[in-house]
């Protein structure tokens, strides 16, 4: 301890680069308080602080691969609907949103009413339209959204052959993609998830 008497802003050296909204900057406000009230010297403290963001990343690569299999459901629950029930784009997204739930069955009723409102665009802006209402894209590659909205471009003017054709492509390379997904995913993720944890081992240590 020492007989000065220090402020918060003393301790204040450096900016963290933490994500707006992060504990951490609490934890961090917590700390200098504390160190003020106990009067330790500033050159006598060091904060190390590891990867928090480790558990966020891990979390953000489990939507990724959710959101890419659902994708691959829908995709298949369509065609099932164009191909064995013979249907227009219109009953095909209406009957398949029965056997979704939640924002993805949403998304499927949502853009059977734009197409039935007959506004003039184009399916493939219908489509892109509902989905960015509907869906949480975010959290996949730029590629993979463009791949995505590019069923709804293809679907728009195809014929009833083409538009099988189309979704079984897409099926193909969806599949293909959850299979590059999981292939990284176990191995991603307790990294991600070990870097969270050793983060808070050096803090933890640090001021045992």
């Amino acid at each position: 301890m020492s007989d000065k008497v220090y402020t918060v802003q003393d301790y204040k050296s450096g900016q963290p680069r933490w994500c707006p909204g992060c504990g951490d900057h609490a934890f961090l406000n917590s700390l200098h308080k504390a160190m003020t009230e106990l009067g330790v010297a500033p050159h006598n403290i060091a904060v190390i602080s590891g990867i928090g963001c480790g558990f966020a990343m891990s979390n953000e690569l489990g939507r990724r691969k959710k959101m890419m299999e659902m994708i691959l459901r829908m995709i298949i629950l369509l065609r099932g609907e164009i191909r064995y029930g013979n249907k227009s784009l219109y009953d095909a997204f209406t009957g398949a949103s029965g056997k979704l739930e939640g924002k993805y069955r949403e998304f499927f009723i949502l853009t059977a009413q734009k197409m039935k409102e007959k506004t003039g665009d184009s399916f493939g802006t219908i489509f892109r339209e509902s989905a960015g209402k509907c869906l949480d894209l975010d959290c996949l590659s730029q590629e993979e959204r463009d791949r995505f909205y590019s069923l709804g471009d293809q679907l728009g003017y195809l014929g009833l052959d083409m538009q099988l054709k189309q979704m079984d492509l897409m099926e193909k390379e969806t599949e293909y993609a959850i299979r590059e997904l999981r292939k990284d995913f176990c191995e991603k993720r307790k990294l991600y998830r070990s870097m969270g944890i050793l983060g808070g081992i050096f803090v933890a240590v640090f001021f045992w």
